[in-house]
């Protein structure tokens, strides 16, 4: 009788598979991991679709990457944005790069923090020229707000920009 055991512990109740080398793992030993956390990626790669790995691979493989994913996060948050109203403050940077276009997003902060995280993760510290536009969504008797933006990553030097002092209200 072939009975195949975990690999870190040697147990032979193993119900459990590691996605990326199938080696059978038992309950205790399993690490999960939740494809849900990375939304805001906009493909998984394989290693993070993974649920289910050892220990090994949750540390060669899954961890580097979920740190990496955690470092663009913090960089996103800190990100510069400039509204399409701001445009005396970036007149002078450089519009070269294709919009990033989110849709249909629950919240108007995760739109921004979204449209932030993909400037990160194309090599940016900024967003400018950004239109966000609300759409009211009835379902029955329950209305919700979705929402939707654009803007155009780009490099923002700190010392070179122009301080609009006419929107002190709304500085950045």
């Amino acid at each position: 009788m072939n009975q195949t055991k975990c690999v870190s512990c040697q147990s032979t109740k193993t119900s459990f598979q590691c996605g990326l080398c199938h080696d059978p793992l038992c309950k205790n030993c399993v690490q999960f991991n939740d494809s849900t956390e990375y939304s805001f990626l906009p493909v998984l790669t394989k290693n993070l679709a993974c649920e289910t790995s050892c220990q090994a691979c949750y540390g060669q493989h899954i961890l580097p990457e979920i740190n990496s994913y955690q470092e663009a996060m913090e960089k996103a948050k800190d990100i510069q944005v400039f509204s399409k109203k701001q445009v005396i403050e970036t007149r002078f940077i450089k519009r070269l790069e294709d919009p990033i276009v989110i849709n249909d997003c629950n919240d108007h902060d995760e739109l921004i923090l979204r449209m932030a995280f993909q400037a990160v993760l194309r090599g940016f510290n900024g967003i400018i020229d950004m239109v966000i536009t609300s759409t009211k969504v009835k379902d029955g008797k329950y209305q919700t707000t979705k929402w939707s933006g654009l803007a155009i990553p780009a490099y923002i030097n700190e010392e070179k920009l122009i301080k609009d002092r006419s929107q002190w209200q709304n500085p950045n």
